[in-house]
């Protein structure tokens, strides 16, 4: 039964991830109407964690390393974003600039819930790495 359950959690943060990565490139299409090439590589390394989940999906036990490297890319997505929305205040200036709801949506409500996304997925990472070394140890 338990092997269902962490299954399920699997796909569920693997869902997760689709909607933060299609998210993010809608709103990429929507407020600037094109993509460079740099955007199309940053979105490539966006699928690097979905990889590593269908590859621990498939084979937990030969995989299970992988949650330490979706570990750190979620601890850099998060460092990434205090410094985009936080530091550089980017979001929270155009949000407050614009009375208009789908942009204070886009720049400040949207960002918040992909943070928290994130550190949903990298909490999961780190218990999930623990009960499976202690487990397969």
């Amino acid at each position: 039964m338990s092997d269902v359950k962490s299954k399920l959690a699997y796909i569920f943060v693997i869902i997760l991830e689709f909607i933060k990565l299609f998210s993010l490139v809608y709103t990429q299409k929507v407020n600037y109407g094109f993509s460079s090439l740099f955007d199309f590589a940053g979105y490539a390394l966006l699928f690097v964690p979905v990889t590593l989940f269908i590859l621990i999906l498939n084979n937990e036990k030969e995989f299970y390393k992988f949650l330490t490297v979706i570990v750190f890319i979620k601890i850099f997505s998060l460092v990434s974003f205090y410094l985009y929305f936080f530091t550089l205040k980017t979001g929270i200036y155009n949000a407050i600039e614009s009375s208009n709801p789908k942009i204070i949506f886009f720049f400040l409500i949207w960002p918040i819930l992909l943070f928290c996304i994130d550190i949903f997925v990298l909490v999961f990472s780190i218990l999930r790495e623990k009960f499976l070394c202690k487990l397969f140890q």
